[in-house]
């Protein structure tokens, strides 16, 4: 992992995700993450529904629940960015424009 590269000194910096550098950050490792001018929210997480599952409805209500503020905030839990503007992203500096 290039973050972990770049705390030990092997790289002066690195393309990486905010939420890797914070983890990383909070067991005290000496790195630290800029904002550029213009970020690319580029942490993708496809979830899909079969087309000829066995139970349509259970896969809809799965989707349903996936893309919730609640399942959302377990997300954020695990530390993982998430898309939706109602949940607050793990450090202030990532907020969105919206």
């Amino acid at each position: 992992m290039i973050s972990q590269l770049m705390a030990v000194g092997e790289f002066p910096l690195g393309i990486v995700y905010a939420h890797r550098v914070e983890s990383m950050k909070k067991s005290g490792a000496p790195i630290e993450w800029v904002k550029t001018a213009d970020p690319v929210f580029v942490t993708l997480f496809p979830v899909a529904v079969a087309a000829k599952g066995r139970i349509p409805n259970a896969a809809k209500l799965l989707m349903d629940f996936v893309l919730s503020r609640e399942a959302q905030l377990v997300l954020r839990n695990a530390s993982r960015s998430s898309g939706r503007l109602d949940v607050e992203p793990l450090v202030p500096r990532c907020i969105l424009a919206s």
